[in-house]
C-alpha cells in the first residue's frame, strides 16, 4: 500500500473542501455553485486514482474516510458549502460510493482480462459523465428551464437533460477514440449513444441526488453490454 500517494490525495481533497468553504463564507457564493465546484473538483482528483493507486483497498480507504467526514458534517453542521441546500439530497454521500465501485469494476476487468474494451473506460467514463455532465445539466437547466418536471424533492427540465445528453455524447466519443482507436466508427458511435442516452434517462428520473450513483452504475452496465456484444461476435 502506497501511503505517500494516499496522503497526497487525501490532502488534495481536504484542500478542495477548504477552498469551497472559503469562497462560500468569504465571497458568499451560493451553495449550488460551491457544490458544483466540489463535484467537478472531486471528479478531476479521482482521475489520478488509476495512475497513483494500485489496489481497490486504497480507494476504499479514501472513499470511506470522506464518507465519514460527510456524515459528521451532516450531524455537526459544518461543510455548509456542500450541505446548505433546502432540498433533500444524498448526492454527496453517493459520490464516494460511486467512485469506489467504478474503481472496483476497473480493477476486476483489468485483473481478469475479460474485456475487449479498455479497462480504463470502466473507470474514467462513469466518473467523468457524473462529474461533468450532471453539473452541466443542472446549470443549463437552471438558465434554460425548458419543460420543467418534478423528480423527488427537486425539479429538472428537458433543457437540462438535453445538455446532459450532448455533453455525454461528446465525452464518450472522446474517450472511445482515445482508448479504442481500433474500433469502427459505427461501433464507437453506437457505444456513445447507448451510454449517453441511458445515463441521461437515469439522471432525469433519479431523485434526491441519487443520480451520483445511478449515472456511473448505468455507464458501467452499458459498457458491459457492449463488451458482451463484442464477445459473442
Amino acid at each position: 500500500m502506497n501511503y505517500k500517494y494516499l496522503i497526497i490525495l487525501a490532502s488534495a481533497f481536504l484542500l478542495l473542501f477548504i477552498i469551497s468553504e472559503f469562497i462560500y463564507r468569504v465571497f458568499h457564493v451560493k451553495t449550488e455553485y460551491t457544490r458544483k465546484f466540489v463535484h467537478i473538483g472531486t471528479g478531476l482528483l479521482t482521475m489520478f486514482f488509476p495512475i497513483l493507486l494500485s489496489s481497490h483497498w486504497e480507494v476504499l480507504i479514501l472513499c470511506s474516510s470522506f464518507m465519514f467526514i460527510l456524515l459528521l458534517s451532516f450531524k455537526f453542521k459544518f461543510l455548509q458549502s456542500v450541505n446548505a441546500i433546502k432540498r433533500k439530497s444524498f448526492g454527496s454521500l453517493c459520490y464516494p460510493i460511486a467512485v469506489y465501485f467504478s474503481y472496483l469494476a476497473f480493477s476486476i476487468v483489468k485483473a481478469r482480462g475479460v474485456s475487449t474494451l479498455s479497462p480504463l473506460l470502466f473507470y474514467y467514463l462513469p466518473i467523468l459523465i457524473m462529474a461533468f455532465c450532471d453539473p452541466i445539466a443542472a446549470l443549463v437547466g437552471k438558465k434554460y428551464p425548458i419543460r420543467k418536471y418534478k423528480v423527488g424533492s427537486g425539479t429538472k427540465s428537458i433543457g437540462g437533460s438535453s445538455s446532459f445528453l450532448i455533453a455525454a455524447i461528446v465525452l464518450t466519443l472522446s474517450l472511445m477514440f482515445s482508448f479504442q482507436s481500433e474500433f469502427s466508427f459505427w461501433l464507437v458511435l453506437i457505444t456513445a449513444l447507448l451510454t449517453s442516452i441511458s445515463t441521461m434517462i437515469v439522471e432525469a428520473i433519479s431523485p434526491n441526488g441519487l443520480d451520483n450513483f445511478t449515472i456511473p452504475a448505468t455507464a458501467i452496465a452499458s459498457l458491459l453490454l457492449v463488451n458482451f456484444y463484442l464477445f459473442i461476435q
